[in-house]
């Protein structure tokens, strides 16, 4: 059955993954893979709003295969975002087998009904790695493995997206409740301290000040919602439409009530700390609880399986009508989700992809740069590129990518050609373009402004 599953999660995905399909955050991380396999240093060189793990990983993977196609490439950065996932699913599913016999397959099969994970599982993405990462902690919990491993997998899951730091109160006392109970000592759990900071140590390489910007200061400045609207934001994500598989989840919490297992509460914790992310970022974009999204599944298959066996006395009676409500719910709305995001893949090809790159090859040489808004298009055309990929709304929103930026580049770099989408380009910005000898060569999808330097 879980072969099954898994069959499916592959060729539900497997359309998505082999066509050209390009989201922005896409975009951006092979850009950026680009620039370190060329020597630059993220956070000092260029602007990188994640920790590095995850690139370092694609860089790793072409280095070791020597491969040169751009597009191979670009394939090889999304099968680490598929092949996590399905180590995901596989560990949701053993987990959930933990607790109750059927749980595993429920849990496993609910997984592949969400939207979200479907997007961020075909493009180039340290989300589902950072989720993969999370759900081995769990597992290694939940078969009693030696604590230090836990401790090594959330330093992994934390060089990888720093969502993993909400989780550490919840695993904190989990671990403080160990002790109390004399399963694991201070020896133990000074060594799992030790080995949790090891796979951050790479990180003090780095100027502080520009590590604390690019991690910190500027996920806090990169939007304008107040945490009112986001809170506003996150029901709407939940109970309508976006994410309904969290509602069910938010629905099993009542099962707390009945069972107060140490694992489960832990679970429980993990699900709740996970919503973190999307609280605290003032963009409010639901892709911030991708993390959360399995250990709620979790938390929905183990309760759904266990109430079902129950005996219903009047007691339990509300808590288990709710759930099976809720299952219908989230079942009800997750499948067309999906069925959208899939379609999006499939049959929404990105027509500018193949102009631009062509563009882009045309009017320069091998050696000659290029600057695009698509970050992706230096990056598949060959081209060198400056040291600025993140041009997303966050991006500007933070003074990242700016005019004043990308002026800054046209006379460091000498770029040939530019890319920019005409909205970003206003007669300020036309009028330095012509001055410094930049002639309108094409427009592409009325979108897309190509200006090649004379």
């Amino acid at each position: 059955m879980l072969l099954g599953i898994l069959f499916v999660a592959t060729l539900i995905r497997i359309y998505g993954y082999a066509l050209q399909y390009v989201n922005p955050d896409d975009s951006v991380y092979l850009a950026s893979c680009g620039l370190i396999l060329h020597g630059y240093r993220p956070y000092v060189d260029f602007f990188l709003a994640h920790p590095p793990l995850y690139f370092w990983i694609v860089v790793g993977l072409w280095r070791i295969l020597n491969v040169n196609d751009t597009f191979i490439m670009w394939a090889i950065g999304k099968s680490v975002s598929i092949i996590s996932f399905l180590g995901t699913t596989i560990l949701i599913y053993l987990i959930g087998r933990k607790f109750h016999r059927y749980s595993g397959l429920i849990a496993a099969a609910l997984y592949q009904f969400e939207s979200f994970t479907y997007h961020n599982s075909i493009i180039c993405s340290p989300s589902i790695l950072a989720t993969a990462l999370l759900v081995t902690a769990m597992f290694l919990i939940v078969y009693r493995a030696p604590l230090p491993l836990v401790g090594l997998t959330l330093g992994l899951a934390t060089n990888t997206r720093l969502s993993a730091l909400y989780t550490i109160p919840a695993f904190g006392f989990y671990i403080l409740w160990m002790f109390q109970k004399k399963q694991i000592t201070l020896r133990t759990i000074a060594t799992s301290v030790i080995l949790y900071s090891i796979p951050l140590l790479p990180l003090l390489s780095f100027p502080f000040d520009k590590l604390f910007f690019n991690l910190g200061t500027f996920h806090f400045i990169k939007g304008g919602m107040t945490p009112t609207y986001r809170l506003q934001k996150l029901v709407f994500s939940i109970v309508p439409m976006r994410i309904p598989l969290l509602c069910l989840g938010f629905g099993s919490l009542v099962y707390l009530k009945i069972n107060r297992s140490p694992n489960f509460v832990l679970l429980a914790a993990l699900s709740l700390s996970l919503l973190g992310p999307y609280l605290q970022s003032p963009i409010g974009s639901p892709h911030l609880l991708l993390e959360a999204i399995p250990f709620f599944v979790l938390l929905s298959s183990i309760t759904l399986s266990e109430v079902i066996h129950f005996p219903i006395h009047s007691k339990n009676k509300a808590p288990i009508t709710l759930l099976v409500v809720l299952l219908l719910y989230s079942f009800s709305n997750s499948i067309p989700l999906t069925s959208d995001a899939i379609n999006l893949a499939v049959y929404t090809q990105n027509t500018d992809l193949p102009k631009l790159v062509e563009i882009a090859q045309q009017h320069s040489n091998i050696n000659e740069m290029v600057f695009s808004q698509l970050s992706l298009i230096p990056f598949l055309a060959n081209r060198p590129y400056p040291p600025l990929v993140d041009t997303s709304p966050a991006s500007s929103h933070a003074g990242v990518y700016t005019q004043t930026a990308v002026k800054e580049l046209i006379i460091k770099y000498k770029v040939k050609v530019l890319i920019l989408a005409g909205s970003f380009v206003n007669n300020k910005l036309a009028t330095f373009l012509r001055a410094y000898g930049y002639r309108l060569t094409s427009i592409v999808e009325k979108r897309w402004m190509v200006y090649v330097l004379s």
